[in-house]
């Protein structure tokens, strides 16, 4: 004899819950991977323009300040343009 419509549609819907559940679960991980892999990238980025330091007060010197600027905006270092001479 079939089943009911309704048992059928508990079990479907318990399932999709289930599912559901699952998938948020995925998207959680996902989301915390992608923080990590973005705080990681942040990271690298500072240090590469920390080192980039020296060379961009070097042109800055040399009346190119463009490269310095832009560390600073990256570095969210106003300071660093203004006082490049110092």
């Amino acid at each position: 004899m079939p089943k009911s419509k309704s048992k059928r549609l508990g079990r479907s819907d318990r399932e999709a819950i289930a599912a559901a559940r699952r998938l948020n679960l995925q998207i959680r991980v996902l989301e915390g991977q992608a923080e990590m892999a973005k705080a990681s990238a942040r990271r690298q980025i500072m240090t590469c323009c920390k080192e980039l330091v020296p060379v961009a007060i070097g042109f800055a010197r040399q009346g190119r300040p463009r490269l310095l600027a832009v560390i600073s905006k990256i570095l969210g270092d106003r300071n660093l343009v203004v006082n490049w001479r110092g």
